[in-house]
């Protein structure tokens, strides 16, 4: 009988030191600690490559934390019409943008690709989801206007995309921005991707209960509320014309996502496009998704 206490008792002290493991280390950072880079990618190739495919240059500059952010500012085609910064996804980096770029350039605007914070070269450990990222493209855009850019606009990709609207909100510099694939809220499309990656059900008692400890666990290491970078929140403040798109069968963010930001901002353009995921409506809208960003770039550009 002593001998079965002390198993159960040795069982019980070691699950609960593996759900204070997951519950308080590893998961809240799993949600914001976004470095090492993806495995398996080497990022001087990458910029080496990105470099020769786009005319243009590598600069810094310097968050109000003091942390060195890098991005690549491309040189100015002829007849500039606008200078268009360019915000990648969760785990990404700005090299993502190579044909992004070119195809921007090449249609008569300046694009600006950055590394946000703790991603690819620019430093910090955690990604505060656009609280602090807001401020970044806030200094960022003190810096472009220096080197003479004008017509400042944003265009975001997921995690860039919500990046991308809090600083339309923060900054009425930005005169245009396109968001694609990206959420409304910060809590609810956690909770989607831990139930998608663990199989457990949303309204699980782990998932109600234990899961949004380990959330606000996350946006405490990050230095953020977690109730505080919801660009639902911020959809009402953008003054300047947003294009918004969302595929129709994206599985990561769904597509109610993007139905609820598109409610509340003044001036947009909805776009669902069927067929595609998250992050391929370049290449399932095809050439006719890629008239409609340029006719709104053509027309966003010139107000």
């Amino acid at each position: 009988m002593i001998k079965r206490f002390k198993t159960f008792f040795l069982l019980f002290i070691i699950l609960g030191a593996l759900f204070f493991l997951i519950t308080y280390w590893l998961t809240p950072r799993m949600i914001v600690q976004v470095q090492p880079p993806i495995v398996g990618t080497e990022v001087e190739p990458l910029k080496d490559l990105f470099f020769k495919s786009n005319k243009g240059h590598y600069f810094n500059w310097y968050s109000e934390d003091q942390l060195k952010l890098e991005g690549f500012i491309s040189d100015r085609p002829t007849l500039c019409k606008g200078t268009i910064i360019l915000l990648h996804g969760i785990r990404s980096r700005k090299e993502s943008f190579l044909s992004l770029g070119k195809w921007l350039f090449d249609h008569g605007y300046q694009f600006v690709a950055i590394d946000l914070r703790g991603h690819g070269m620019s430093e910090g450990t955690y990604c505060s989801f656009g609280y602090h990222e807001k401020k970044d493209i806030h200094l960022l855009i003190d810096e472009l206007e220096k080197k003479g850019c004008s017509r400042i606009g944003v265009f975001g990709q997921s995690l860039g995309g919500a990046i991308g609207l809090q600083a339309m909100a923060y900054d009425h510099r930005i005169k245009f921005g396109i968001i694609e694939s990206t959420f409304y809220n910060f809590k609810a499309v956690c909770t989607h991707y831990f139930s998608r990656l663990t199989g457990i059900s949303t309204q699980s008692f782990i998932t109600q209960k234990i899961f949004p400890f380990c959330i606000d666990k996350a946006s405490e290491l990050a230095g953020f509320p977690s109730d505080s970078v919801n660009p639902s929140h911020y959809c009402n403040q953008i003054e300047s014309p947003v294009l918004l798109a969302h595929g129709k069968r994206d599985q990561r963010i769904p597509l109610f996502h993007a139905q609820k930001n598109a409610k509340k901002i003044k001036n947009v353009t909805h776009l669902e496009i069927n067929e595609a995921g998250h992050l391929n409506l370049h290449q399932i809208g095809g050439k006719e998704y890629l008239n409609v960003i340029l006719e709104f770039l053509n027309k966003s550009s010139t107000r």
